[in-house]
């Protein structure tokens, strides 16, 4: 829970200091037809959308809150993180709370918002020319978290390109040069992941950065940080098919 809750404060504060000298209204190219105020509004709502299930351990209705004029950003991003992290230190990390896909411990709320607001962070920085940094061990639970989220959405009828997603034991390797390595593999019911060595199908091979902004769709499977081997279109219909 540490790494995590550190991690939500330091992106969120990165965010905020970036949105907060950005223009408002400069869209944001991997999210299309957002702009910094929706993605602040969006990260902020989020935030808070989640405290709510965590403190009261049931579906929470969607959060309207709004981050105001441009100059309290920062206090209103920062505060809804920190709300979220005294919420989960109330209620505790191992309680059972409502999730979409049925009563989970409460950390699950803290690593989805922190991996939603580490790839929003990076969506500002790529719309203003900021710099940004995922940490290695950050950025591999980010992967491993995606997929996990992708298995639980398919599971749950909430991916309605699951149909896409099936097949007869294709496979997709990502190998981080830091070691870690997943394995995907399309089943009759979806897909399976797995944290073997071994062959695969397609092999795209990076930093774990690279590799979560891959599959989140911030970076392409061209970019030369990237390596491909084997049949890209497979690679390509995966995160086409895993697309939320």
């Amino acid at each position: 829970m540490r790494m995590l809750a550190q991690a939500l404060l330091a992106h969120t504060d990165t965010l905020a200091t970036t949105a907060s000298l950005a223009d408002p209204d400069a869209l944001v190219p991997t999210c299309p037809e957002w702009t910094i105020r929706r993605l602040v509004t969006h990260v902020g709502q989020a935030h808070r959308y989640s405290t709510t299930a965590v403190r009261t351990h049931q579906a929470a209705p969607a959060s309207t809150a709004d981050p105001g004029p441009q100059q309290n950003w920062r206090t209103w991003l920062t505060g809804g993180a920190e709300d979220l992290l005294a919420a989960l230190r109330t209620t505790g990390p191992d309680t059972e709370v409502w999730t979409r896909f049925g009563t989970r411990r409460a950390l699950f709320w803290l690593r989805r918002m922190t991996h939603d607001t580490v790839v929003h962070n990076v969506d500002a920085a790529l719309t203003t020319g900021a710099e940004f940094k995922i940490e290695d061990s950050l950025a591999a639970d980010g992967i491993t978290e995606y997929l996990e989220l992708a298995i639980a959405r398919i599971a749950a009828g909430l991916l309605p390109s699951v149909e896409r997603l099936r097949g007869d034991g294709e496979t997709i390797r990502l190998n981080a040069t830091t070691g870690q390595t997943w394995l995907i593999t399309r089943t009759s019911t979806g897909i399976s992941t797995d944290l073997v060595a071994g062959q695969a199908d397609v092999t795209a091979t990076g930093s774990p950065q690279d590799l979560l902004l891959l599959l989140t769709r911030r970076t392409s499977q061209n970019a030369p940080q990237i390596a491909v081997t084997g049949g890209q279109e497979l690679l390509e219909h995966l995160l086409a098919s895993t697309d939320f």
